[in-house]
C-alpha cells in the first residue's frame, strides 16, 4: 500500500472508485469490446476500496493497455488526477481520451462523458488545489481545497442517480462531484441515500464521517466513524481518519493515539501526523470553544502566551456579550465584550472581562488551568526582574513603536487589549496592557496587573469588578 492519504486532497477523490456489487442489467453499463480490460477495470475498482491505490493505477493502466479508447478507464484517471488542477497534464491525456470516444457509449457513460467535457472547459484557468483558503477564479472558487459553482456537472450526476436509483455506483459517481465541489449538504444526502443499498458500507460511512466533520456536526461525525470500524476493524485508514477528526475538534491527545494506532498498523501511515498532534498536546491547551492556546514555561509556572477568547464556562453555560455602556454599567454577574465593541479587536487581543466572569465557580478558564492570583502575577514579575522592569519582558516586541519589526523574542507575547471601565467606556486604544488576578481586594474590587506603554514598569493596582480587562491562564500545579 502507498502512502495516498498523507495528501489530502487525494483523500477528496476516494469517492469517485466504488465497489461493483451487482452485474444485472440496473447498473451502469460499461462499454469496452475487451473483456479482459473490463475484468482488470473491474479488479481495479475493488483495489480502490480496499485503499490499496497502487494496485488500482496499475490495473487500471492495464485495463487501457488492452483498450485504449476504454471509456471508463481513462475518466476514473482523469477524476483521480483533477485534484492536481486542470492543466495537470495527466489529466488532460486522460480526460480527452474519454470525451473523444468513438465508442457506443451508454445512456449513463454519455453522462459522464458530457460531465467531463464540462470539466475540461475549465481548464483555462489553470486551478491547482493546495490551498485552504478561497482563491476567486473565473468561474469558480477554491474552497477548502475544493472546486465550487459547476452546477451543470452536478446536475448530469443528479440526472445519473434518477436513471440508476439501484446502482450504488450512480450515487458515488454523483458523491464524487459533490465533493470535489464541497457541496457537503449534498454529500450528506447522497451518502445516507446509498448506505440504505449498498452491501459495503464501510467506505460510506468513512466518507460521511468526513462530511459531517467538515460541517462541524462532530456528534453525527463520531457515530459515521465508529459505523466505519464495525466494518473495517484492521484498517489503518479508520485511525488516520479518526485523528483527522480529534485534530479537528483540537482533542490532541487522541488524535496522537489515533494516528500511532494507524501507523502501528501499517508504517507507511500517519506517522508525522502523529508527530504533530502530539507536539500539540505537549504544547497547547483548548478551551471548551475550542481555541487552543499554545504554553510557555517562564520561571517555574506554565501560562499561556495569548489572551482568553472564550464565550462559555467550563460546563458549557454561556457568557453573556454586553456591549451597551449603560448595561455594562448595570452587570453584577460574568460578562464580556470585545475593545471598542469591534470582532476585529477580538482576532488579534481575545475578549475582555468583567471580574464576576473570573470569579464564577463554574470556571473561566480550561480544564487544567486557572487565573493567576495575586502572589502568581508577582512570581512572574519577581522572576522577570522587578515590577520596574518585567513590563519589557512582558510585551511582545511584534510591532511595537515599529510596524515594521517583526522580531518577537517574548514568550509571554503581552498586547495592548486595552480597558474597559465600569460605566462602559473604552480607555484610548495601543497604550494599556491589563489582566485580572483572581485575588479579591473588597465587595466592589480586585487586584490586576497594568502596563501602561511605552513603560516598562508593571503596576500593582485596584480596579472596580465591574471593569473589562484581559485574562491570562496559569497551569495547575
Amino acid at each position: 500500500m502507498i502512502k495516498c492519504f498523507r495528501i489530502p486532497f487525494l483523500i477528496i477523490i476516494l469517492g469517485l472508485f466504488v465497489c461493483y456489487q451487482c452485474t444485472n442489467e440496473k447498473i451502469i453499463p460499461i462499454t469496452t469490446p475487451s473483456e479482459k480490460a473490463k475484468t482488470l477495470y473491474l479488479d481495479a475498482m475493488r483495489s480502490f476500496c480496499g485503499f490499496n491505490t497502487s494496485n488500482f493505477l496499475r490495473l487500471t493502466h492495464d485495463a487501457i493497455k488492452e483498450d485504449p479508447g476504454f471509456f471508463m478507464a481513462n475518466y476514473q484517471l482523469a477524476m483521480y488526477f483533477i485534484p492536481m488542477g486542470y492543466n495537470n497534464s495527466e489529466f488532460r491525456k486522460y480526460a480527452e481520451i474519454a470525451v473523444n470516444s468513438k465508442a457506443k457509449l451508454s445512456k449513463g457513460e454519455l453522462l459522464l462523458k458530457e460531465c467531463m467535457s464540462n470539466l475540461i472547459k475549465k481548464r483555462q484557468h489553470n486551478v491547482i488545489i493546495t490551498t485552504s483558503k478561497p482563491v476567486n477564479i473565473a468561474q469558480g472558487v477554491i474552497n477548502n481545497g475544493l472546486i465550487e459553482n459547476f452546477p451543470e456537472v452536478t446536475n448530469n450526476a443528479k440526472r445519473l442517480v434518477n436513471m440508476y436509483p439501484d446502482d450504488i455506483n450512480a450515487y458515488f459517481q454523483l458523491f464524487a462531484f459533490q465533493e470535489l465541489f464541497n457541496d457537503l449538504e449534498g454529500q450528506v444526502v447522497t451518502l445516507n441515500t446509498a448506505l440504505k443499498i449498498t452491501k459495503e458500507p464501510a467506505f460510506y460511512y468513512w466518507k460521511l464521517g468526513y462530511a459531517y466533520m467538515y460541517l462541524e456536526k462532530y456528534s453525527e461525525a463520531l457515530i459515521a466513524f465508529d459505523k466505519y470500524i464495525e466494518y473495517a476493524p484492521d484498517n489503518p485508514n479508520f485511525y488516520y481518519s479518526k485523528g483527522d477528526y480529534y485534530m479537528k475538534i483540537k482533542d490532541f491527545k487522541d488524535a496522537y493515539e489515533s494516528y500511532m494506532k494507524a501507523y502501528e498498523l501499517d508504517s507507511l501511515w500517519s506517522h508525522e501526523k502523529a508527530k504533530n498532534a502530539k507536539e500539540l498536546w505537549l504544547t497547547t491547551i483548548v478551551d471548551i470553544d475550542r481555541n487552543a492556546y499554545k504554553i510557555v514555561k517562564i520561571g517555574n509556572q506554565i501560562w499561556t502566551n495569548r489572551n482568553l477568547d472564550v464565550e462559555h464556562y467550563r460546563n458549557g453555560d454561556t457568557i453573556p456579550q454586553v456591549k451597551d455602556p449603560s448595561d455594562w454599567g448595570k452587570m453584577e454577574t460574568g460578562a464580556w465584550c470585545y475593545y471598542d465593541n469591534d470582532p476585529r479587536n477580538g482576532e488579534v487581543y481575545g475578549k475582555l472581562y468583567n471580574w464576576y466572569a473570573v470569579n464564577d465557580p463554574r470556571g473561566l478558564t480550561p480544564s487544567g488551568t486557572h487565573i493567576p492570583s495575586d502572589k502568581e502575577w508577582t512570581v512572574l514579575t519577581t522572576f522577570l526582574g522587578g515590577l520596574k522592569v518585567a513590563g519589557w519582558e512582558l510585551k511582545s516586541r511584534k510591532g511595537l513603536y515599529d510596524p515594521k519589526n517583526d522580531i518577537d523574542n517574548v514568550v509571554f507575547k503581552g498586547l495592548p487589549g486595552g480597558h474597559r471601565l465600569q460605566n462602559g467606556r473604552f480607555d484610548p486604544a495601543g497604550y494599556y496592557y491589563c489582566w485580572w488576578s483572581s485575588t479579591e481586594f473588597s465587595t466592589e474590587d480586585a487586584l490586576c496587573r497594568f502596563i501602561f506603554d511605552p513603560g516598562q514598569y508593571v503596576e500593582e493596582t485596584v480596579y472596580s469588578k465591574g471593569s473589562g480587562m484581559s485574562v491570562r491562564c496559569i497551569k495547575d500545579k
